[in-house]
């Protein structure tokens, strides 16, 4: 039985037979105990891989990084790129397998139109025969993409043919690799536009599209495809070599640029605890990506790695950071000594580099006489100040950015803490990905500048995200250690109390515990009297108080969308009006000139929130919690004390130290049990706090088209007082909503708390006092042979069960046997 296993069976018989006996036998409140089995739970339900994304601008070699990481060509090396937001996913299975979800018609459509805006730029098709796309395409997306000539012509020309390059390559690696109907004359750019069209072209609406003759077996199999599913084991095929043909065929061959999902599956232990997500390309032609990133940073990412090439840092990659939400995380911060989240940048073609400066410096050993520098060395003198320029770069880039515009002085102060700490804490690797797999490859016949594959720098990353995989997997099992040994613990306390009732007092006189209950009553008034006056201030502060953080918290998230909102339309009098009407039609976005109106007032506001969320409302209320919970403790050690004092020749001291240690762990337990419910929270109000702040923003851009600020003289003017108007609009609106859903989750924990640890009735030092002296102990001393004997004979299965739950785990943790109490 596996440390997890006896867990699992400890939460089983706590629920199934220990509960109910306690509830049933024992005094006092068994919340303490629920509340750590449900820490236990949490723990136990945690996830036990850690989940590392990599991102970087298209074609820098993600997918190359990765394959090398798994010494096999995995991922696709291209796919239709700028036009997909989805991720490629590699995880851990003990049958390897594959699951492939291939693209629909529209993403072709986009494909379509993306090609024959190119080629009209170039002369080769007519005008007009951009808008020819199929009839699943947005006919908003066809008119705005048509009109824009503006947002694409700014960017250079060089730039704009390399993205049209790409898409090109892309038709045609779909139609023409593999294809043994075409001969030596391929196709002319024209055809393959017009066989893309014909693969999406409705059966009755053809309009005289005429594919070409060798492309429409290929033109029917991709149509058969498309919207298409298909899940592969390597079981049901022939042999492994089959099943690495498969994947090879998915991820390099035709069918690569129409896969939307690939998630591959390996029996391969060295991807035991980790899950590798290649995230789409970014900074090229109507990229999504950003949110796709942003999506796994929010929602998953345990590490993010940043593949750039030797050029540096770029703006895209700082930008991408911001907007990934990296450093909001980190402003909402990690858990404990724990990074919300760890970076790390992977440097490409550096080895270029490297080759150069090795021929150099090898030339000049030549002349003087001297040795020529180890390759290695030269390349791991590169990194080096590679890892020096790139920390200064980004340092540089994240606080030149709009994040840091117009912000309050402790905010700013927050948030260059936060660039200092990713700036820090990040790792910088360089990698050379296609020589080491070159090196590993079982053909030998690599002939590069690289000896060994240690020297490639892809071992020291691989061992990296290795390393982050085993903390990850020892935090999750330092927490199930943790909450499982204080499970056992307050259980066998609350035994021991129990089997204490029924053993003590024998033979003593019944005046004599008259006497002790009721001097010992007496001691509980004043100091129940003080309990309740600073449990009374504690409930006010939590309810009152933190309440009213959050109204100033929100508060000053509305100034600092407020502030964006201004800073965004000065900013928008530089940019050309029909890039302006694109992003108005597009509900405040305009991706070709980095316009986003609802993702920079949303992350301005959402790091407003982030950058007090903990001090201001998560440490407060932590600290409000473990303060009281030490007064009560506190109280409660004065009672036991004074209990010592009173007794006599009562044998109580066995039920004191048993009351002593309940109280202790019901202490302890409820600061666990806050400290993960505010954990909870927090993530709560950052996974939902941006779609609830950015839905006024779009339906302001909708109601600022239903205006017509788009049209007639004056009308970018118009369109910019409309984002002010409207985008503060909606500011106020955000602020609302985000103050209803904070108050709301805060209210919920709340509840919570009154259910156990601050219900009105809770009462520690009267819980305390009827232990000692009340009903149960009355019954313990009254109760028939037959009654005792059953008590204790069921206390004495539970410790029986206990030990069976413990068959594997070290109990060092002072976990010990209730049994030390009579025997």
């Amino acid at each position: 039985m596996s440390d997890n296993d006896d867990s699992h069976y400890l939460l089983d018989i706590y629920s199934g037979k220990i509960r109910p006996f306690l509830a049933e036998h024992s005094p006092g409140d068994l919340l303490p105990l629920d509340q750590t089995a449900e820490l236990l739970t949490g723990a136990l339900n945690r996830s036990d891989t850690v989940t590392v994304g990599f991102v970087g601008e298209a074609q820098v070699g993600k997918s190359t990084l990765i394959n090398a990481l798994l010494k096999r060509k995995t991922l696709p090396s291209g796919g239709i790129g700028p036009l997909t937001a989805q991720a490629t996913r590699v995880s851990y299975s003990a049958q390897s397998a594959l699951s492939v979800t291939y693209h629909g018609r529209n993403q072709i459509n986009r494909l379509v139109f993306a090609i024959a805006a190119y080629l009209q730029r170039r002369g080769e098709i007519a005008s007009g025969m951009a808008l020819a796309v199929g009839s699943d395409a947005s006919v908003d997306d066809v008119v705005i993409d048509a009109e824009m000539g503006e947002a694409t012509s700014d960017l250079p020309s060089a730039q704009r043919s390399e993205k049209g390059d790409y898409m090109l390559e892309q038709a045609k690696r779909i139609l023409l690799e593999g294809n043994s109907c075409v001969g030596k004359q391929a196709p002319s750019n024209s055809e393959i536009l017009t066989s893309l069209r014909a693969i999406v072209q409705a059966e009755d609406k053809k309009d005289g599209i005429t594919p070409c003759p060798c492309l429409i077996n290929r033109i029917a199999e991709v149509r058969d495809l498309l919207g298409k599913t298909e899940e592969l084991s390597e079981a049901e095929l022939p042999s492994s070599t089959a099943f690495k043909r498969a994947i090879r065929d998915r991820a390099t061959g035709w069918r690569s640029p129409l896969i939307r999902q690939l998630h591959v599956r390996l029996a391969d232990a060295s991807l035991q605890g980790m899950t590798l997500v290649d995230l789409p390309g970014v900074g090229v032609l109507n990229d999504p990506a950003g949110k796709e990133a942003e999506r796994f940073v929010r929602t998953e990412g345990d590490a993010l790695v940043v593949v750039l090439r030797n050029s540096g840092m770029t703006n895209i990659v700082a930008d991408l950071l911001e907007r990934a939400g990296v450093i909001t995380k980190l402003l909402f911060g990690g858990e404990g000594n724990t990074p919300a989240i760890d970076l790390i940048l992977a440097v490409t073609h550096l080895d270029d580099v490297a080759k150069e400066r090795y021929h150099v410096l090898r030339e000049e050993a030549e002349e003087g006489g001297g040795m020529a520098p180890e390759r290695s060395a030269v390349f791991r003198n590169l990194a080096a100040e590679m890892d020096t320029k790139l920390r200064t770069m980004l340092s540089d880039a994240l606080h030149q950015s709009n994040a840091f515009h117009d912000l309050p002085e402790d905010q700013r102060a927050a948030r260059e803490r936060a660039v200092s700490i990713l700036c820090s804490r990040m790792a910088v690797i360089s990698v050379a990905a296609p020589d080491y797999l070159g090196l590993v490859d079982e053909r030998g016949d690599y002939d590069g500048f690289f000896r060994h594959a240690d020297d490639t720098g892809v071992p020291e990353l691989s061992n990296y995200i290795k390393d982050l995989a085993r903390a990850s997997s020892a935090r999750r099992t330092e927490a199930i250690v943790q909450f499982d040994g204080s499970l056992r613990r307050a259980i066998r306390e609350r035994l021991s109390a129990l089997v204490n009732m029924y053993q003590e007092g024998r033979g003593v006189a019944i005046q004599d515990w008259e006497r002790f209950r009721d001097g010992l009553t007496s001691v509980a008034e004043p100091l129940r009297r003080e309990m309740t006056a600073y449990h009374g201030e504690t409930v006010g502060i939590l309810r009152e108080g933190i309440e009213s953080e959050i109204r100033i918290l929100c508060k000053d998230a509305e100034l600092a969308g407020t502030r964006k909102v201004t800073r965004l339309t000065r900013e928008g009098r530089t940019i050309h009006y029909k890039s302006l009407l694109a992003a108005l039609t597009r509900n405040g976005v305009w991706e070709r000139r980095s316009i986003d109106y609802p993702d920079a007032i949303t992350r301005a506001m959402v790091d407003s929130v982030a950058t007090d969320w903990g001090p201001k409302i998560i440490e407060a209320v932590r600290a409000q919690i473990k303060s009281l919970s030490n007064r009560d403790a506190e109280l409660v050690e004065r009672l036991c004390a004074k209990a010592r004092e009173l007794a006599g020749n009562l044998a109580v001291d066995a039920a004191i130290e048993a009351q002593r240690k309940v109280l202790q762990g019901a202490s302890r337990t409820v600061v666990a049990w806050t400290k993960e419910q505010l954990e909870s929270l927090r993530q709560t109000v950052r996974q939902n706090l941006r779609e609830v702040v950015e839905k006024p923003i779009e339906k302001a851009c909708e109601s600022a088209i239903r205006r017509g600020h788009q049209h007639g003289s004056g009308a970018k003017d118009r369109i910019l007082d409309a984002f002010e108007e409207g985008g503060n609009e909606a500011v106020v609106e955000a602020r609302k909503a985000a103050e209803r859903i904070l108050r709301d989750e805060y209210k919920s924990l709340l509840r919570r708390l009154d259910e156990g640890f601050l219900r009105e009735n809770g009462d520690p030092v009267q819980a305390a006092l009827e232990m000692l002296t009340g009903q149960q102990v009355e019954k313990a001393r009254s109760a028939d042979s037959e009654r005792k004997a059953m008590i204790l004979s069921a206390a004495d299965e539970i410790e029986t069960l206990l030990g069976a739950a413990s068959a594997t785990r070290n109990e060092s943790n002072g976990a010990e046997s209730w049994r030390f109490a009579h025997a």
